[in-house]
């Protein structure tokens, strides 16, 4: 499971595991040096490692930033601005670059 590989490289350990309705394997993990003022330059090496989707749920200023390292190889560069709630993905392409395929906002979904 790619969250796992994740998360083994940020020294986590599983809190639970089910089976969703469509029968989907969701994993959940605590893991350390995803807090919102952790360097992100050890997950974004996790990431590379790992094959697969993965989603990661956390904290501002952390997310903002592994968003800028990911995608302009800085994590200086503010390239989302996120709000509380929003959901972004970013995809890593075959050559290896990383970009944000979307963005959700809780303005999006109020109409």
């Amino acid at each position: 499971m790619p969250f796992g590989t994740v998360a083994k490289h940020a020294r986590s350990r599983p809190r639970n595991y089910s089976r969703g309705p469509s029968m989907l394997r969701i994993a959940s993990y605590s893991a350390e040096g995803l807090g919102p003022k952790d360097q992100v330059a050890t997950t974004k090496q996790a990431l590379e490692r790992t094959g697969g989707d993965v989603m990661i749920v956390g904290h501002l200023p952390f997310l903002g930033k592994l968003a800028a390292l990911l995608v302009t190889g800085s994590e200086a560069n503010e390239i989302v601005e996120f709000q509380y709630g929003s959901v972004v993905c970013i995809e890593r392409h075959h050559e290896g670059k990383w970009k944000i395929a979307w963005m959700i906002s809780p303005a999006l979904l109020h109409g």
